[in-house]
């Protein structure tokens, strides 16, 4: 039942489910554990389709596939055209989402070299959203952890779940948004890696251990007081309303953008179109689309371009120094 509200709130959160049927199957076939596995897997299985099942068959009804994210494509497609990628072989209906099968079939190097590069970019992000200043505790309490028979201890859950994440956000899209997630989970290790570091301290200058231990604690605090005390995701509301706005056109219109979050936002009866925004000047002349979305910075570079290709401003968003410009064909009333 768990898996499945997870999932209800997150589609990732679907993962627990394989997560905690994994982890069943190893009591029974690695620990040698003489448990009921079957029964328990089924049970898991169970609570997780009566939950999601009506979600499950809504995309289906809505969309016209199997899926488990309406955005699952849009999302892959974002992690390509981040690194430079772009397949225009779509056959999603009226979007241009990539179907993940489709393109490996059809590019598996290319999306081995994609999972490569992201699954050190899924680590750094899980780093990043951890914060930096828990590192040293982190690793200390990685090195107490994977001391001894690691997999026989209570936590070992929490590393499986840790792992399978950051693989599965490599196969498919790394952001740092997926990461905090984890970040809980790890805090027993930072804890302990603290407590290693106080019976250190404690064993090593006796009474003076508490100066060493109040020195760390406020150059902890210092050093993540600056992210404690930044407003969460405020910089970037001007790209959920630039999205929002664009989803609501009428006509069903194509919307080509070279912003990730735009494209994720603005995904509704229309078509998205994604593109690398290296290649602006290709971008402007071959567009497609009835608006176009590029950033502040962008649009400048390319103001006069954009007007002898037929685009005129149509609306700006804005939060401080950046902005996002939506434009449209000359053309559209």
């Amino acid at each position: 039942i768990v898996s499945a509200l997870a999932y209800l709130v997150r589609p990732e959160g679907a993962g627990l489910l394989i997560v905690g049927g994994s982890l069943l199957l190893y009591r029974r076939w690695i620990a040698k554990r003489s448990e009921r596995i079957a029964l328990k897997v089924s049970v898991l299985i169970l609570g997780f389709v009566i939950f999601s099942t009506p979600y499950i068959l809504y995309l289906r009804w809505d969309t016209g596939d199997w899926a488990i994210s309406r955005k699952t494509g849009l999302v892959f497609s974002m992690a390509l055209a981040r690194q430079g990628w772009d397949w225009d072989e779509s056959t999603a209906g009226d979007s241009s989402q990539v179907r993940i099968a489709d393109f490996v079939a059809a590019h598996p190097l290319t999306y081995l070299r994609k999972v490569v590069a992201d699954a050190f970019r899924s680590l750094g992000f899980y780093f990043e959203a951890l914060h930096y200043s828990y590192l040293p505790f982190l690793f200390a309490g990685w090195f107490l952890f994977f001391h001894g028979s690691f997999w026989k201890k209570g936590d070992f859950i929490f590393l499986v779940v840790v792992v399978f994440y950051l693989g599965t956000f490599a196969l498919i899209y790394v952001t740092r948004r997926y990461g905090v997630p984890l970040v809980p989970l790890s805090l027993g290790w930072v804890a302990s890696g603290f407590v290693a570091m106080c019976d250190y301290f404690d064993n090593r200058w006796g009474k003076r251990s508490v100066v060493l231990t109040g020195i760390v604690l406020f150059s902890f605090t210092v050093g993540t007081l600056p992210k404690t005390l930044q407003a969460i995701g405020k910089d970037k509301f001007y790209l959920r309303e630039a999205g929002t706005y664009l989803k609501e056109r009428p006509g069903r219109p194509t919307i080509v953008t070279t912003n990730g979050r735009v494209a994720f936002y603005a995904e509704g009866e229309n078509r998205i179109v994604l593109k690398d925004p290296r290649d602006l000047s290709t971008l402007l002349v071959s567009a497609d689309g009835s608006y176009l979305a590029l950033d502040r910075e962008s649009y400048k570079q390319a103001e006069s371009s954009v007007r002898e290709q037929g685009w005129v401003s149509d609306r700006e968003f804005s939060s401080g120094r950046e902005g996002l410009s939506v434009l449209r064909r000359a053309a559209l009333p």
